[in-house]
């Protein structure tokens, strides 16, 4: 992860933040080039110059007097694991040092579970209004508020629920916002209309990977920058795979480079994991039929299981057990080279029918799978061992360099126990270990969510691959017919006892007698 820089620019008060950063959409709705999380950001906060004024000290006193500092709670890492909402507002928008950057990614991301968009806007109101004028604080709070405000409409708007928030967020801008700080208040009102203009979308600008590259939502993927490989096919095989969609001919897995089938298969994957927005990963959301959006999260895993189940079907759709394991090597290989484009979620669907009992029941026809791809699929199954809580996946991918595509479900059964095993809530202790009797915020659950929401942006990166139109919507096709053929693990079984019953020694297994 780069680094923070030191430098910040200043601001005067007629100009007193940049209100279009890299990646925001500008008032002719453009779009400058995207750039990584707000955590990443390296002018996210502004530095200031301090002027003492004549008789501020008791307006600073009595900000002292009322501050909520006693109610939050710290760690042993001096991280913020819980505290009031008045008291996290303060330190998200603190007087005397830049807030911790990772706390305000968590909050804003998740502020929505322990608070509503209105109580949240009025609270910014409160904070900027508390800090008065013509003291030490007020310039600082003040900035950080409108840059909260501005953050919130630009970067984590949420048009389903947000829209309680607009008239007090109007008001504000229009108000005491637009008659201390005109060209901040108009900048707000830009941003306001901005949100009225993208009407019912999900977000106005999406949070972006922290590698700054842009989605490509559900467009083909293509190549983005010159140096893509060459497409492993060739125009005869390009011309098979027109005439199989009208109709006249049939393709098989066989027949193309395996290389070239898991590139194809990786954009395929890449395009819907890009597509995951962190609203989609909070408090279960992919587990509740009436919880916030979180269909492309589904539609990943639906994706992941249709391409396991495809797997299968190739296999157990031929006859002649020979041909059966030229299939089962194919996948192996498509497997391996799925393993070096880091698309660990292709390996994971691909090594789990092949190990389906469905699949590796078929005696005789491993029988006839050569020694070298067996030990290539040893060595890919050790890739995505499974055991001891995902250690050797968890292992992989500290040091994994985007793009990638992790095995969402690692991170999905993660964030399930977050938020099943911690309470929304816990008790502010007092002297002694002694319960206060505040009850505050338990912020510790939403920062570990937000970490794991984060790791997964890490991956959210195009990859440099050319797309084959055509092998696309031939493995579309594919997986729609596996999918919609509704397919158990009971059905699939029974089709490998139909090929090799029980009963039968396979040919290859009285050759070894």
């Amino acid at each position: 992860m780069p680094g923070l820089s030191n430098i910040y620019p200043s601001h005067h008060a007629g100009a007193l933040i940049n209100f279009a950063p890299a990646g925001a959409a500008t008032a002719s709705g453009t779009h400058q080039p995207e750039h990584a999380l707000p955590l990443n950001n390296s002018s996210e906060f502004f530095e200031f110059d301090y002027v003492s004024r004549d008789g501020s000290f008791e307006a600073e006193q009595r900000i002292l007097e009322t501050t909520h500092a006693h109610e939050l709670l710290w760690n042993g890492d001096m991280e913020i694991a819980g505290g009031s909402l008045p008291a996290l507002i303060e330190q998200l928008t603190t007087h005397d040092a830049k807030p911790d950057k990772d706390f305000v990614f968590a909050f804003m991301l998740t502020f929505r579970l322990f608070t509503s968009p209105a109580t949240f806007a009025q609270s910014l109101v409160r904070r900027f209004e508390s800090v008065g004028e013509d003291n030490l604080w007020s310039k600082p709070v003040q900035t950080r508020v409108l840059k909260v405000v501005k953050d919130w409409l630009e970067i984590y708007w949420q048009a389903h629920t947000d829209e309680e928030a607009l008239p007090i967020i109007y008001r504000f801008a229009a108000g005491i916002l637009g008659a201390a700080f005109p060209a901040a208040g108009k900048r707000i009102l830009d941003s306001i209309e901005r949100v009225f203009d993208y009407g019912q979308n999900s977000v106005v600008l999406r949070l972006r990977p922290m590698t700054g590259r842009s989605h490509a939502g559900w467009a083909v993927d293509t190549a983005t920058t010159a140096q893509a490989p060459t497409p492993s096919i060739s125009k005869s095989q390009l011309n098979a795979l027109r005439n199989n969609r009208d109709g006249h001919s049939n393709c098989s897995i066989l027949d193309f480079d395996p290389l070239e089938v898991a590139r194809q298969i990786t954009l395929m994957e890449s395009r819907l994991f890009r597509t995951i927005q962190p609203h989609e990963l909070l408090a279960s959301a992919w587990m509740k039929k009436r919880g916030p959006n979180s269909s492309n999260v589904n539609t990943m895993s639906r994706l992941s299981t249709d391409l396991a189940n495809l797997v299968a079907d190739t296999i157990l759709g031929i006859q002649d057990y020979k041909k059966r394991a030229l299939m089962i090597e194919q996948w192996v290989k498509v497997a391996m080279r799925c393993a070096e484009l880091k698309n660990y979620d292709g390996v994971l669907a691909i090594i789990c029918a092949l190990t389906s009992s469905a699949v590796e029941r078929l005696k005789e026809t491993w029988g006839v799978v050569s020694e070298k791809n067996k030990g290539r699929l040893g060595e890919l199954k050790k890739t995505i061992d499974l055991s001891n809580n995902y250690a050797v996946l968890r292992k992989s991918f500290e040091n994994e360099v985007p793009p990638a595509i992790p095995f969402l479900g690692m991170y999905l059964t993660d964030l399930t126990f977050i938020d099943a095993g911690n309470s929304e809530t816990r008790q502010l202790p007092g002297r002694e270990g002694r319960s206060t009797g505040v009850t505050i915020i338990n912020f510790d659950k939403h920062a570990r969510t937000a970490r794991v929401v984060r790791e997964i942006q890490r991956f959210q990166a195009p990859y440099d691959l050319a797309a084959v139109p055509e092998m696309q919507a031939w493995l579309d096709t594919e997986i729609d017919r596996v999918h919609f053929a509704d397919q158990t693990p009971v059905d699939l079984h029974r089709r490998s006892t139909a090929l090799e019953p029980r009963t039968t020694l396979g040919a290859a297994a009285r050759l070894r007698r």
